[in-house]
């Protein structure tokens, strides 16, 4: 038995996953005859969305950092009261493949803190669901296969045209639940990403002499994070590390600096940083009978305090540095994204080149 009049689907998407698994979802509603909306949260700003009554919503989204990505915690907080209303939840990981059997990620708190928000706000959470179609995180990996890409993505489809049946049809089901033990343990590490990691990888993008200033990742940021000061474009901290310009750059000009990356965080952090921490503060500080964790966290905060500056300056020096060809050559060349067997990825375009569409 149907017993909403509509379907409204948020979804955000980096590189075309979570778009894709909206769009099978909608699919679904149609065939159930159940009038589907479907918005991008990249739109939103600063807009409060509607949510009528009796009506179901969705929020899909990727998973950063074992969390849902800024900009949808942000969506989620500017959501009306929910006085009653359902909604369910999706999340898609970074899903992998080895031979036959397909390998999951992990959703971390993405769901639950989403669900904590919601349920404050007042609204009934009908479902919580991930699917894992193929990771896109190519600062770490090479783009998966096509033929890898398809298949995950047809199975993460299925997943989630059959839960948003299930959605429709009035039922509550929560397989997410069914990872809790994992997703909870996850939790400092998504805390540390949501607080420190996001900001330090969202400064390990730079572009290489390829680019010709076509301004598409200008344009098509979700955060507005890129501008372009001089010739090249400039990440600044609002980067969400979603993969959408390094992914769809036409040129393959946008590079992760892995070779910069690995010799200033070992300079600044391991060297730099201890021998002003040695100069300048051994010796200073009153000597104490704390317990060793106390003192050791007192340090930690020191050097992060001397480190992380120095390392925002050093981005800062290595984008100037940048507009000397000799320098560009460099850093370009000693980043694995450089070079073509470090495939792109883009679930939209794998698929259509396999014959797969939703």
């Amino acid at each position: 038995m149907l017993i909403y009049k509509q379907l409204n689907i948020f979804w955000f998407s980096g590189t075309g996953n979570a778009k894709m698994v909206a769009e099978t979802m909608a699919e679904k509603s149609r065939e159930m005859s159940i009038p589907v909306f479907l918005h991008n949260i990249d739109n939103f700003n600063e807009k409060k969305p509607e949510v009528p009554d009796q009506s179901v919503s969705c929020i899909i989204s990727p998973t950063h950092g074992f969390n849902y990505p800024p900009i949808v915690l942000d969506f989620i907080l500017k959501m009306p009261k929910g006085r009653g209303r359902s909604i369910f939840l999706m999340n898609t990981r970074a899903g992998t493949k080895l031979h036959k059997l397909f390998l999951p990620g992990a959703s971390g708190i993405a769901l639950l803190l989403a669900w904590l928000i919601l349920r404050i706000k007042g609204y009934h959470i009908v479902g919580m669901r991930p699917v894992d179609p193929a990771s896109n995180w190519i600062s770490l990996h090479p783009g998966l296969r096509d033929k890898v890409v398809k298949s995950l993505m047809k199975r993460a489809c299925h997943k989630a045209a059959s839960f948003a049946g299930n959605m429709l049809e009035g039922k509550r089901k929560y397989p997410a639940l069914r990872e809790l033990p994992i997703d909870l343990a996850l939790l400092p590490i998504a805390i540390g990403y949501y607080f420190i990691g996001r900001f330090m990888l969202a400064k390990t993008f730079m572009a290489s002499w390829k680019c010709n200033n076509c301004g598409r990742c200008i344009r098509e940021c979700p955060v507005k994070a890129i501008s372009q000061p001089l010739k090249y474009p400039y990440w600044s901290y609002r980067c969400e590390s979603c993969m959408r310009c390094m992914n769809h750059c036409p040129r393959r000009a946008i590079q992760t600096i892995h070779g910069f990356t690995v010799f200033a965080w070992w300079l600044l952090l391991g060297v730099a940083g201890p021998a002003i921490y040695l100069l300048v503060f051994d010796g200073l500080l009153p000597t104490t009978r704390s317990p060793e964790w106390i003192s050791g966290s007192i340090d930690f905060f020191i050097l992060s305090a001397i480190s992380v500056p120095l390392l925002i300056l050093s981005y800062r020096l290595l984008y100037l540095l940048m507009h000397i060809k000799p320098v560009n050559w460099v850093i370009s060349v000693t980043s694995f994204t450089f070079y073509r067997f470090w495939r792109r990825y883009n679930a939209g375009k794998a698929a259509e080149a396999d014959g797969f569409s939703v």
